[in-house]
């Protein structure tokens, strides 16, 4: 009991000194071990529904641009698996014109392609983001891939 009484003493002590010296709140918080969190720019795009389309798997996206700009184009790379971890379908997903902040839904077909064979999507590369007619240098790193599908993961 002595050791948990001296412990919230020196909890206390701490920042009643760091403000004695004139330190700011937000000063104290760092001092004291709290971590300030930066968020960085990201694209996300979530698989959000796969369905049965004809002889399709039709795939349904849900993307947010939250880099900062606005984007004219973005376009990606997908490689779908099947379920022995085959490579098999490679996708080009063209979101087209991605405004800042907006959500966006996109749907895709996976020609000849049954939805419960297919395993695990893997995002494979940026083929195309630009903003104002440039590349964005960052895009591909600000890409976030996710899935609402337990069972049919979208990783990188």
């Amino acid at each position: 009991m002595r050791n948990v009484r001296n412990a919230a003493r020196r909890a206390v002590a701490l920042p009643a000194a760091l403000c004695a010296i004139g330190l700011t709140s937000a000063v104290a918080v760092g001092a004291a071990g709290g971590a300030v969190a930066q968020t960085r720019p990201e694209i996300t795009v979530e698989l959000n529904k796969a369905e049965k389309a004809d002889k399709a798997c039709r795939m349904t996206f849900v993307t947010e641009n939250a880099l900062g700009v606005a984007l004219d184009k973005l376009s990606l790379d997908v490689v779908v698996f099947d379920q022995a971890g085959v490579v098999g379908p490679r996708l080009v997903l063209d979101m087209g014109a991605m405004p800042e902040g907006k959500t966006k839904v996109v749907d895709f077909d996976v020609p000849d392609t049954e939805c419960g064979k297919v395993s695990r999507l893997l995002f494979n590369a940026v083929q195309s983001c630009t903003s104002g007619g440039k590349p964005v240098g960052n895009c591909e790193a600000s890409v976030e891939p996710d899935s609402k599908i337990a069972k049919l993961p979208f990783d990188k």
